[in-house]
């Protein structure tokens, strides 16, 4: 048996001991090297965090409240042109206030006032309908006179037409939006306040109206609610319990992620009745309380995240001051746990020392693999939180642009749709005024071809008002308020509605019953009415003086299924060339001897709204049938 060198094992033990000694040093290096770059990742990743949420609450926020002043702006730069006269046509204001509210869901009402004291107001009501309000003073009387697209609204007795004195009577020369827009001959904001109705925060702001020379014309001003805020700020993601908040700079809550899901009350009543924002204290708010009082207030250092201790847990703040306008500043604020706001990067930090410590006892080979195993873990965990990150800010840009978009379009749609229906509106009374001048030989007698051409631009500007109402239709997004409605009888009331051209015969053939459908009506209503006249259009000869021929007909229908209504439309007209047919739903298509504008696509998303979906069947020759499909119904208890 071969004995041992003990030399030898001294040297190997030494060796061994050594390798221990250097690996132990190693491995500690490693680890403080781990944790301390760990640390200052966590710092680096929470402070880019925290700014993140603070900017996106700011740009939030001003991107919602730039809904007034573009309606405003839209306003102005139509009286500076000449083409809005308030003073003369309160009419063609009243149309534009409410083409501006419908485009604008986040207005709630438009007002214009003069320095004589008259008053005109459109306000959305709770049940979407619109009504106009109008105040006329005259020898110490005001009268005050109140229009409803909803009747019931008229019943009540705050809504009647009334004439009293006219200091009794609302006047808008003391209102805050007149007189700060007064003052400052610009764009004014109010200071954010409480809607005595449903006390909810809103705001207001205000701009001088002149005319092409410089005359003051009046002022006017959009009124909006900003809970939406507060919904919008809840779907940013801050933990379990952290929020994103917008403050007055006397730190009143205007909105805040805790809002939505809570609902706290942000009105105050003030011993003489008044309501006003709730302030944050230390009752109602503690841990906002504690962050806002550790605020650095001044210095570089005013907007930078801040770490402080509420009841020994540690909780990250941030709060920076934005403009709004030129009269106000407001606060975006952040607070955040530390524990909820990055824990899984601290958790896999404790994970990496731990078996760093345990590949330590382990062995020499071991340990060192699993170091380098779990430092790699860890760069690749901070690697993929990083990428996370800027995926988010990159999605969150890419929105910020796209509403940017989609509100310049819906402004841009306003606007020529305005454009376009002033000279609409012209043509109208000028038509009568030929037919009196070529006298009732003309207009009562046998048609002649200044009848039918006359006829023909009748048609042409019906048509016109009919494509502008497409266009705001189509570029207009809302959501649907689905009720239940007997289709039968609500499709044979519309459709007592509508006019057919001379000879189209019209013929029902109703087979649903009373079955109740969930609709939409006012949106649904116009799916109907532009596939209706699609079909009144394809029997009628273009470019021609000559009716439809005799025989043209226009068959509506309603059929139940078991899981569907079907609703029908069929025309005996031409119908639609094969090649034409894939793309019908084409916004503005058209080609040579057929085109269509934005009935069909309208129609289409609307019915697709509703769940359901549009077929076209057509012969060339024979006629077209659109089938409209909706996807449920009930029948009535």
């Amino acid at each position: 048996m071969a004995k041992s060198n003990p030399t030898r094992i001294s040297r190997w033990a030494s060796v061994g001991l050594l390798l221990i000694f250097l690996t132990a040093v190693g491995a500690a290096a490693v680890i403080l090297v781990s944790q301390t770059t760990s640390a200052h990742s966590i710092r680096a990743l929470s402070t880019d965090f925290m700014e993140e949420i603070a900017a996106r609450a700011r740009v939030t926020t001003l991107d919602y409240l730039a809904v007034g002043p573009r309606a405003l702006e839209v306003i102005r730069q139509l009286a500076v042109d000449d083409q809005l006269e308030v003073h003369t046509d309160s009419k063609a204001l009243e149309r534009l206030f409410l083409a501006l509210l419908k485009a604008n869901e986040e207005l709630e009402m438009l007002n214009y006032g003069e320095s004589s004291g008259d008053f005109m107001m459109v306000k959305r009501m709770p049940d979407g309908s619109f009504s106009t309000k109008r105040i006329h003073r005259r020898e110490g009387i005001a009268e005050s006179t109140w229009s409803h697209q909803n009747p019931n609204w008229a019943s009540q007795e705050v809504y009647a037409d009334r004439s009293e004195p006219a200091a009794a009577a609302y006047d808008p020369r003391p209102r805050p939006w007149y007189r700060l827009a007064t003052e400052s001959g610009d764009l004014s904001w109010t200071e954010p306040y409480i809607f005595y109705s449903d006390r909810m925060p809103g705001l207001s702001c205000a701009l001088p109206l002149v005319d092409s020379a410089g005359r003051p014309l009046g002022i006017v001003a959009a009124e909006f609610g900003i809970s939406e805020v507060s919904r919008l700020l809840s779907r940013f993601r801050i933990g379990r319990t952290g929020q994103a908040m917008i403050l007055t700079a006397d730190s009143r809550i205007i909105a805040s992620s805790g809002f939505a899901e809570r609902e706290p009350e942000l009105a105050e009543e003030l011993p003489g009745g008044e309501l006003v924002l709730r302030r944050i204290e230390s009752d109602t708010d503690p841990i906002s309380a504690a962050a806002l009082a550790r605020r650095p207030s001044t210095g570089d250092g005013a907007a930078t995240p801040f770490v402080f201790d509420y009841r020994s847990v540690g909780y990250v703040a941030r709060f920076e001051s934005f403009p709004v306008g030129s009269s106000w500043n407001w606060i975006a604020g952040v607070v955040a746990p530390q524990s909820e706001l990055l824990g899984s990067l601290r958790r896999g930090s404790r994970f990496t020392l731990g078996v760093t410590l345990l590949s330590l006892v382990a062995g020499v080979g071991l340990a060192a693999v699993l170091i380098y195993r779990a430092a790699r873990l860890e760069l690749q965990t901070l690697e993929r939180r990083v990428e996370e990150r800027t995926a988010e800010l990159r999605a969150s840009q890419a929105e910020l642009v796209r509403k940017e978009r989609l509100a310049a379009l819906g402004q841009l749609t306003a606007t020529v749709s305005h454009e376009l229906r002033n000279p609409l509106g012209a043509m109208r009374p000028s038509l009568y005024l030929i037919r009196r001048l070529l006298g009732p030989e003309v207009a009562e007698g046998p048609p002649s071809k200044i009848h039918q051409a006359l006829e023909r631009v009748e048609r042409g500007i019906k048509r016109c008002d009919h494509i502008i109402d497409d266009l705001l239709d189509f570029t207009r997004v809302k959501k649907l308020e689905l009720r239940p409605t007997q289709i039968d009888p609500w499709l044979a009331s519309l459709l007592d509605e509508l006019t057919v051209p001379e000879p189209i015969e019209l013929q029902r053939d109703f087979a649903a019953g009373d079955q109740l459908v969930a609709l939409d009506a006012e949106r649904f209503r116009r799916a109907v009415i532009n596939v209706f006249e699609n079909g009144c259009q394809a029997m009628l000869p273009e470019d021609s003086d000559r009716p439809a021929s005799n025989g043209s007909r226009l068959t509506v229908s309603t059929r139940i299924h078991e899981d569907r209504l079907e609703l029908a439309v069929a025309d005996t007209g031409p119908g639609i060339p094969p090649e034409v047919l894939p793309r019908i739903f084409e916004p503005l298509f058209s080609t040579k001897g057929f085109g269509v504008g934005l009935g069909l696509p309208t129609a289409r998303q609307i019915v697709e709204q509703h769940g359901g979906r549009i077929e076209i069947e057509a012969t060339q020759g024979r006629g077209t049938r659109v089938l409209l499909c909706l996807p449920s119904f009930a029948s009535p208890d």
